[in-house]
């Protein structure tokens, strides 16, 4: 699991600082052959985030919810974090 966290770090270059991420840029996109940012289904992302493991994010309206790549940033490094533990 180590090497999942740390081989999702080449998608960290097309975000710039103050970007909002949607659940399919953190989980990444299976359909679509996306990586995400951490290796996580969505669904684990949407319970953590019921159970306040992590921030609620930013809802924009209804049904869109996103979060500053910064909060899954520091997400991902408690992660790897843990990991290495």
């Amino acid at each position: 699991m180590k090497n999942a966290v740390n081989a999702t770090s080449e998608p960290l270059k097309q975000y710039p600082a103050g970007a909002l991420l949607r659940v399919k840029d953190i989980c990444g996109d299976r359909k679509h052959g996306k990586p995400g940012l951490l290796p996580i289904v969505s669904r684990t992302w949407l319970k953590w985030v019921e159970e306040g493991r992590v921030p609620k994010g930013i809802l924009l309206g209804a049904r869109t919810r996103v979060w500053p790549v910064e909060q899954v940033l520091a997400v991902r490094k408690g992660l790897a974090e843990g990991l290495s533990n």
